[in-house]
């Protein structure tokens, strides 16, 4: 099991951020916890296990209510993200205790993420960020939640058989064809499957692939342009621009970074 990294911490009263970065696969049992929680999940894969079954693929946010069991999975894959912990009277403290979603769910709302990408700056590596800084931000990122319809919840039956058709690990798949599989309209499988993984089911699909191309270059020799052949990629230069837009790094960088 991949050790969990902490990469920086952050607290002012009423509020916890801590931010982790690692590469793996990493379980955290079911539990319950007294605080409203904010995911921000900027890059990697996650599976939330409790009082509802949540997934997303980054860059999405996972809300959690107070009193919510939780659990956790984060895919083997690079994974780094923000948990944030408000308490009860810091709600109280800034009128925000009504209206919030009484359920948990998962946003991709483009100007939630840009809300919660403006916190990650606020924070430095090391030491406390500004209170006021961090309080302002995060009290818009709740008003925003709180006037929208972000967020979704309860996954339909067939989400599970949806997932594991595309962690199946094959070559090539279609969206017709995952939909005859699943009995379902490719139109409406692609407009429920974003509402409820906060990204389209090709962009799922190419974060799987990618997040494989990855472990084989951590782990094997094969050249390069194989990988990109075999995970799926048109050619060398499709694969190296995608992957350089997911990890930060070219795959020979991060190659030489991972050896």
């Amino acid at each position: 099991m991949t050790e969990l990294h902490l990469k920086a911490s952050n607290a002012v009263p009423g509020v916890r951020i801590n931010e982790y970065q690692f590469q793996g696969s990493f379980f955290i049992a079911p539990h319950v916890h007294d605080s409203l929680r904010l995911g921000f999940l900027m890059r990697g894969a996650y599976s939330g296990d409790g009082d509802e079954n949540l997934e997303m693929a980054g860059p999405a946010l996972v809300y959690y209510p107070a009193l919510t069991r939780t659990g956790a999975a984060f895919h083997n894959a690079v994974q780094h993200f923000l948990w944030i912990d408000i308490e009860r009277g810091w709600l109280d403290q800034m009128a925000l205790s009504r209206g919030l979603p009484v359920r948990p769910g998962v946003t991709s709302d483009q100007p939630v993420l840009d809300l919660a990408t403006t916190l990650k700056l606020a924070l430095p590596s090391i030491g406390a960020a500004h209170p006021i800084e961090v309080e302002s931000i995060i009290y818009e990122l709740l008003k925003t939640l709180n006037e929208g319809e972000s967020f979704v919840g309860a996954r339909p039956q067939w989400w599970r058989d949806a997932l594991n058709i595309l962690h199946e690990d094959k070559s090539a798949i279609s969206l017709t064809g995952v939909a005859e599989t699943l009995q379902l309209h490719p139109a409406h499988l692609a407009r429920a499957f974003k509402a409820h993984a906060g990204c389209a089911i090709g962009e799922y699909n190419r974060r799987l692939r990618l997040s494989r191309a990855a472990r084989d270059l951590a782990g094997t020799a094969k050249p390069i342009a194989e990988i990109a052949t075999e995970r799926g990629f048109f050619d060398q230069s499709h694969f190296n621009r995608h992957f350089k837009r997911a990890y930060g790094l070219a795959p020979s960088q991060f190659r030489v970074s991972r050896s």
